[in-house]
């Protein structure tokens, strides 16, 4: 699941990497290339710090899209959100926006967590903008995404890693390409404090045949 700052009604409740003194405040650490995506309808890219808004904060601070990423309520303003993004280093940690063409509308994010060791990634992913729920974006967009990751970054195996409480994406998994490997019984807490299963699908980059 995302790790995000949690925050009070003042914006100051950040992890100490994350704050700064005046304007954004971003860390400074080895980044690598940023990622981009065009595809007929959706156009996928590294966010950068400059794309935190107003409407990417409500989406934030809206309790039915937390709750599907197994997060609890958040009170983030647009600087607190700024500085959660420049964390992101493409390397060990994306975030990746969706975009709706033509007018590049961004409606929602994945962020992949790397383990560069064994060249693993975990996608969690989310659409904000409530009118582009249920209309396929995940099935879109996902195996493109996965695809793209394999032939430009060391990646060989991408995994989600969803709770029963999201059906949304678990329905749109279900008919996707990820293959479904398997149901954790009872494997993490929900922010109510009840038990939720987490299940897991993957897609492992295929061999090139010699």
């Amino acid at each position: 699941m995302p790790k995000i700052p949690k925050t009070r009604s003042t914006g100051s409740a950040l992890p100490r990497q994350m704050r700064g003194n005046a304007g954004v405040g971003v860390p400074t650490f080895a980044r690598g290339k940023a990622f981009q995506l065009e595809l007929d309808q959706y156009y996928l890219r590294t966010l950068r710090h400059t794309d935190a808004s107003l409407e990417f904060t409500q989406w934030m601070n809206d309790p039915d899209v937390v709750t599907g990423m197994n997060i609890p309520k958040l009170n983030m303003s647009v600087e607190n959100l700024s500085r959660f993004i420049g964390t992101f280093d493409n390397l060990k940690k994306y975030i990746i926006g969706i975009f709706v063409k033509p007018d590049m509308q961004l409606i929602g994010f994945y962020q992949i967590d790397v383990d560069l060791k064994h060249r693993r990634g975990v996608i969690t992913a989310a659409v904000g903008n409530r009118h582009w729920w249920g209309k396929g974006v995940f099935r879109t967009t996902a195996r493109p995404m996965v695809d793209a990751f394999f032939e430009t970054r060391d990646i060989d195996k991408m995994t989600l890693r969803v709770t029963s409480s999201n059906k949304k994406i678990l329905y749109s998994l279900m008919t996707s390409s990820f293959s479904y490997e398997g149901c954790l019984k009872e494997e993490v807490l929900a922010p109510d404090g009840q038990r939720l299963d987490i299940h897991v699908f993957g897609r492992v980059k295929e061999k090139k045949t010699p």
